[in-house]
């Protein structure tokens, strides 16, 4: 034991040492792309025309409008060939509800079909106009507010506007 006590104290035990640059693992680095602080005043606005705003709902309502009223004037139609097919089996003598009711079918069959189908028509079109009328002009505004102090009064613009 005496023997290794001196030699323990001739040679010391070393200090753990941090391990090598080469040992380590290399760190991470993390790239980022360059981010663009715009000035609060920098705004994208995308504006559409007054037609292409309202045209669509206002062919999309009266062509749901039409499509009612030919689904009603079909009603009607076939409220009036019912009588004429009960005058043909014999099941209702000819009248005038009947004669009134030949004289009405033709047209409210026709009718019924002009409604409906213009109205289907409209309001599709209204309806594809809506889906694919994109989001309209880019417009993009970076002025910056302004005050502006004229003769008879004094003004904030904001945007280039007043």
């Amino acid at each position: 034991m005496r023997a290794r006590v001196a030699e323990e104290r001739a040679h010391p035990p070393q200090p753990a040492t941090p391990a090598t640059p080469e040992a380590a693992p290399a760190p991470a680095v993390v790239v980022r792309e360059r981010t663009v602080i715009q000035p609060a005043w920098y705004r994208v606005e995308y504006r559409r025309s007054t037609a292409s705003t309202v045209v669509p709902w206002v062919l999309l309502g009266v062509g749901g409008a039409l499509g009612i009223l030919g689904a009603i004037e079909g009603a009607v139609a076939s409220a009036d060939i019912n009588t004429l097919d009960a005058v043909n089996s014999g099941a209702q003598p000819w009248s005038a509800s009947a004669q009134t009711s030949l004289d009405r079918a033709g047209g409210a069959v026709g009718g019924a079909y002009l409604f409906a189908g213009l109205g289907g028509a409209m309001a599709l079109s209204g309806a594809l106009w809506l889906i694919l009328r994109g989001p309209g002009e880019r417009v993009v505004t970076n002025t910056p507010p302004a005050l502006t102090v004229a003769p008879f009064g004094a003004g904030l613009a904001v945007g280039g506007a007043l």
